[in-house]
């Protein structure tokens, strides 16, 4: 091979590194805005409250708690928001509106207290046809 022909390869494989770059970043570009939405902390949370639903004893009740905050209703307010509704320490009606990044929640179970339910097995943020916003 000759000088020129030695040139003209180091050339083409500059431009195919640079091909991929190119690639990698869009690749990255539409991924990205993926990985920073709500999404994952949904789905984590209704496959934690499912995997303590699946192994609870039928007189259980599965709960998701945020701080001092029973939660009755979670809703995914779509790309980065949450909005927790239920009943405080007090037993009044509460709510918080939180980013995806600060919520903290603890999924637990517990025995039934008295012949009703503190709420439903089915968290209504999580039931098949709830509307996300």
């Amino acid at each position: 091979m000759s000088h020129i022909d030695d040139l003209a390869a180091g050339v083409n494989e500059m431009q195919r590194a640079e091909a991929q770059r190119a690639q990698e970043l869009r690749e990255s570009q539409v991924s990205l805005p993926q990985l920073l939405s709500g999404w994952a902390m949904f789905l984590a949370l209704k496959s934690a409250v499912d995997e303590i639903k699946s192994s609870a004893p039928q007189d259980h009740d599965v709960l998701i708690q945020v701080g001092d905050l029973i939660v009755t209703e979670l809703s995914f307010i779509k790309p980065y928001a949450f909005l927790l509704k239920g009943l405080d320490e007090k037993g009044h009606n509460a709510a918080i509106v939180c980013h995806f990044t600060q919520l903290s929640a603890r999924i637990f179970q517990r025995r039934q207290r008295g012949a009703n339910r503190l709420v439903s097995r089915v968290i209504q943020g999580f039931a098949p046809d709830a509307p996300q916003v």
